[in-house]
């Protein structure tokens, strides 16, 4: 009986230390000093509600298009994250031509393609 009490106060002490160690790491990410490296990536780090402001869409859509993998996104665990940077050159990148960009690519693919008769 006492070897059983000794194995769980050891589990519980470790686990409490676990407890603890976590909770200075989360205080200390959160003065995290200005103009650091990682004071910058925290900041440039967005949550789900935050990257479907970030895009003005709904949170719906962001879960859809991570689904289907057609938006760069990390997952920590349960949550889903994003870098600032990376949805602006997705955003950037998914521009569609207007009809003179499409005008002039024609113009272009015609002249060095020619028809062969």
């Amino acid at each position: 009986m006492e070897q059983k009490y000794s194995q769980f106060h050891e589990l519980f002490k470790a686990l409490i230390q676990e407890a603890v160690a976590d909770a200075i790491e989360q205080n200390q990410l959160k003065q995290v000093p200005e103009g650091s490296k990682t004071k910058r990536l925290l900041d440039d780090t967005l949550d789900a509600d935050e990257a479907a402001k970030l895009l003005r869409i709904a949170k719906q859509t962001l879960y859809t298009l991570t689904s289907k993998r057609k938006i760069p996104f990390y997952k920590n665990g349960k949550k889903i994250l994003f870098y600032r940077k990376e949805l602006e050159a997705w955003v950037a990148k998914s521009k569609h031509e207007d009809n003179s960009d499409l005008t002039q690519l024609a113009q272009r693919y015609t002249a060095s393609n020619p028809i062969k008769r």
